[in-house]
């Protein structure tokens, strides 16, 4: 209920009948005020801790210690238990121009080598032990394996030394090749990758056929979007397949 009171300048106000409040506990013998003080740890985190009040300034505010981290004054990001902190030194990479229309390269001008050397001297041993070296020959440059009989879509092997590639999540990561940690893989490519397959005409004349390329996942030694040795899986060039369609 609200009731009008008359003031002295004959003006009316508007009153609010005034509400009980509840009495506040009093504390405990034990009972001691303290604020929250944020501070920045030796890593540059933000870190917050609890003070007696007793320890605050005249203003009631907790001081804080001027801290002579490189890193003050930079902007912070508050990272949360689940999350990853990310690493500048290993940079997330999109696809090379090296790769062309490839799922891989060989030769990537921005591979981070000084990065990646210094990770392995903390367990280079763990490493080379995963070092990959797939057989390979020379008279295996071609998939003609049976005299006599002829491929519908030839193919050529070789070995490579890839240093960025696709894995399974479609991700461009940076593979790990240099020193002692190589990993060479064989890998077998279509030489006319989309075009009809040999012996077409022999086929019905309502039928079309294509050379495609399959790929296989093999596990690699990489580096994550963070910047720390993983092992991932990468596609690459299995084999050369020949597909026939009704047109």
């Amino acid at each position: 209920m609200v009731f009008l009171e008359s003031a002295e300048s004959n003006e009316s106000r508007i009153v609010a009948p005034s509400r009980g409040t509840r009495p506040r506990r009093p504390p405990s013998a034990g009972y001691q005020e303290a604020t929250m003080q944020i501070y920045r740890d030796e890593n540059g985190e933000l870190k917050y801790k609890y003070r007696p009040s007793n320890q605050n300034n005249m203003h009631g505010l907790s001081t804080i210690k001027p801290d002579s981290s490189p890193t003050r004054g930079k902007r912070d990001k508050i990272y949360f238990p689940e999350e990853t902190r990310y690493n500048p030194s290993a940079p997330r990479i999109t696809r090379p121009d090296c790769a062309k229309d490839s799922v891989f390269c060989t030769e990537d001008k921005n591979y981070p080598k000084t990065h990646i050397e210094s990770l392995l001297e903390q367990n280079l041993q763990e490493y080379v032990d995963f070092k990959t070296e797939d057989y390979f020959t020379a008279d295996l440059t071609q998939r003609n394996d049976i005299p006599g009989e002829e491929s519908l879509c030839e193919s050529y092997e070789s070995k490579v030394y890839p240093t960025t590639g696709v894995n399974r999540d479609n991700k461009w990561l940076y593979i790990i090749n240099q020193n002692n940690v190589t990993q060479g893989v064989r890998i077998e490519e279509c030489r006319r990758k989309g075009q009809p397959c040999s012996l077409a005409t022999l086929f019905p004349p309502t039928y079309v056929s294509e050379c495609k390329q399959k790929y296989q996942y093999r596990q690699l030694l990489a580096l994550d979007e963070n910047g720390k040795i993983i092992k991932d899986f990468f596609m690459l060039p299995s084999c050369c397949k020949c597909y026939v369609r009704q047109n």
